[in-house]
């Protein structure tokens, strides 16, 4: 269950509540094994960064999601001319961001 909370960049914290009565000792046993051994997991945690190229790689594929919009838009209509100019230079456009996205890395 806690997986999912271990990964990636997060903190994780624990609280393991125990019963101080005889007739829960077996629960209370199993609940600071599993705490121990939670306790024991290491986590290397890095800070996320951004670049400015990644910064003016996502605005242009944010334009690129409202472009495609608009030619789905215009193939609705039926301005099939339209469109496969619009793909034209869309696919002109994607090789200007493969360009951009092999020289950022």
């Amino acid at each position: 269950m806690l997986q999912d909370s271990l990964g990636g960049n997060t903190g994780t914290y624990l609280i393991s509540t125990v019963s101080p009565v005889v007739t829960s000792i077996e629960e209370t046993i199993s609940t600071l094994n599993f705490s121990d051994r939670a306790k024991q997991i290491m986590q290397r945690v890095k800070i996320n960064e951004y670049s400015a190229n990644d910064d003016q790689l996502v605005r242009k594929l944010q334009k690129e999601v409202l472009y495609l919009k608009e030619i789905l838009k215009m193939k609705r209509k039926g301005d099939n001319l339209d469109v496969n100019n619009q793909m034209l230079q869309l696919k002109m456009e994607n090789d200007k961001l493969r360009e951009l996205a092999q020289g950022s890395t």
